[in-house]
């Protein structure tokens, strides 16, 4: 166990809609392949918070994800 890694990791199982309010540097989108939304409450409030842009990045730039693969945007 490395205790100054897990200082800076914490799994968070909250209510999607309290996102906003976390103060963290990344969040990790759990998703399909083609970013869908619709799919899971956790992907309608990210897009619902992050604005149009993440939308626009992630359906007209990266536009696909395969699965075990990882895609980094702007926060």
């Amino acid at each position: 166990m490395n205790e100054q890694l897990n200082s800076k990791i914490i799994l968070w199982n909250g209510c999607s809609s309290s996102m906003s309010r976390l103060n963290v540097d990344a969040i990790v989108h759990p998703t399909n392949e083609h970013f869908e939304r619709g799919l899971n409450p956790f992907t309608n409030a990210l897009y619902k918070h992050a604005g149009p842009e993440l939308r626009k990045t992630l359906y007209n730039k990266l536009k696909y994800c395969p699965i075990g693969s990882i895609k980094i945007t702007k926060g």
